[in-house]
């Protein structure tokens, strides 16, 4: 079994200009589980979840344009990308 842990950090999404203040896609927390479980020497199961806690997607501007992300900016998107679950079947028959 595998646990993977990711933070992804405050990242720009879109540099902005005059008339446009830049967006910045906000932090959020990743969980990726995998788990492999062998019978006998040709047989292996695998199952994958990728984004494990779903985290939501928050995409905030800067609109006083303080070159910093606080309460008073404007969040402009925000969603969720979902949970992937995969599960293989590996055989060396």
């Amino acid at each position: 079994a595998t646990i993977l842990y990711n933070v992804y950090g405050r990242r720009l999404f879109a540099v902005g200009d005059v008339f446009y203040p830049s967006i910045w896609e906000m932090p959020r927390n990743i969980v990726d589980l995998s788990i492999t479980k062998g019978f006998g020497k040709s047989l292996e199961i695998r199952l994958g979840i990728q984004d494990l806690l779903n985290a939501p997607v928050q995409l905030v501007q800067d609109s006083n344009r303080d070159a910093k992300i606080t309460g008073i900016d404007e969040r402009i998107m925000f969603f969720q990308r979902g949970t992937s679950v995969s599960l293989g079947l590996k055989s060396d028959f």
